[in-house]
């Protein structure tokens, strides 16, 4: 009889070699497939300009060294015949290096997502906030980590439902007790996703207007034009009429002025000539008119309109104020007198 007939622990020693080329087999294989091929398709990928294909690879290169040995284990045993008890050890292990396999490609994903979401904010020139898109990065893996161990015990033989079932009442328990805190970080993973305005954006909510400083989990904080600091909770904020001044391109003003009814003909006809020169002195600025509009009760109305060619409004407040300057001036040096609340009497004797 051959020696490699010999029977030991329900195998033949044939058994035993086929198990183990394939084996030493399986693992060469995995080896030069990660040495050798994903080196040559790396350097494909880099004379590519599509972040699909680098996002396989980054895919690829996290899998494990331990799972390609335990692949390549579960596979060779196939060869032997074994106990119960160790297939169902084996089968087990396997489960668990597969389901964290699996878990830490789709956190490699995550986080190349991520990378090239923040890489491509920066070039179109925009500041995303890093530290609310690592929050919510964290919150993702989290959720994917339960499902996991989730997905674990239930091919163990756990019966899941109970412990779904346990946790759905206490997580309605949980909510009805935190409700209002919650209804805040829900509206914050909405301002995130909908991006109404962001951190720089001046805003105008309700009576409260300024420059956003920081967007909370429960609450966005707000720095006013008078210096204060302005906490508002973010269900407020998703449910509020607000106006966001970043976008912005051209910002159109409209205003009025008013002058006395004694005002000649003659000056009356110079007043648009006067505002518009002091208008188109600014910088970004456009004129678009200045018209004697209607007779106020005490006034002759004048309706002006110009483009601003910026989003800032701090620097708008500085130019509107230039402008409204040069024609008080230019109205002091040919007379021409604004008018304020008169009544005049007239007896009739």
């Amino acid at each position: 009889m051959d020696f490699l007939d010999n029977m030991y622990f329900s195998n033949s020693l044939r058994s035993y070699l086929i198990s183990l080329v394939i084996f030493v087999g399986l693992l060469i294989v995995f080896k030069l497939f990660k040495s050798i091929i994903l080196l040559r398709l790396k350097k494909i990928v880099q004379h590519t300009t599509n972040i699909y294909d680098d996002g396989l690879i980054a895919l690829v290169e996290n899998i494990s060294g331990v799972f390609y040995g335990l692949v390549a284990l579960y596979v060779a045993m196939h060869y032997l015949v074994v106990s119960q008890m160790i297939g169902d050890i084996v089968y087990y292990i396997f489960i668990i290096i597969l389901t964290w396999q699996i878990i830490r490609s789709i956190l490699a994903v995550l986080d190349f997502s991520v990378k090239q979401y923040l890489e491509n904010k920066t070039e179109d020139g925009e500041v995303p906030d890093a530290h609310k898109i690592d929050l919510f990065s964290k919150l993702i893996k989290i959720i994917i980590w339960v499902i996991g161990c989730i997905l674990v015990l239930s091919n163990l033989g756990y019966n899941v439902t109970t412990l779904l079932a346990g946790l759905g009442i206490g997580g309605i328990a949980v909510a009805l007790a935190l409700q209002n805190i919650l209804e805040d970080i829900f509206s914050s993973f909405s301002i995130y996703i909908d991006q109404p305005f962001r951190v720089g954006d001046y805003i105008v909510v309700g009576d409260k207007m300024g420059t956003v400083k920081k967007i909370g989990i429960k609450t966005t904080r707000i720095l006013s034009v008078q210096g204060e600091e302005v906490v508002i909770s973010n269900k407020e904020l998703t449910s509020a009429h607000i106006q966001n001044y970043r976008k912005i391109k051209e910002r159109r003003v409209n205003f009025i002025l008013g002058v006395a009814y004694e005002t000649s003909n003659d000056k009356l006809e110079k007043i648009p000539d006067i505002i518009k020169a002091s208008i188109e002195a600014n910088q970004d600025c456009r004129f678009e008119r200045a018209t004697f509009k209607s007779f106020g009760d005490s006034n002759l109305i004048y309706d002006i309109v110009f483009h601003y060619n910026n989003n800032d409004y701090n620097e708008y407040l500085q130019v509107q104020e230039k402008i409204n300057l040069a024609i008080k001036q230019k109205f002091t040096d040919i007379e021409i007198e604004f008018a304020y609340p008169t009544q005049t009497i007239f007896v009739k004797k």
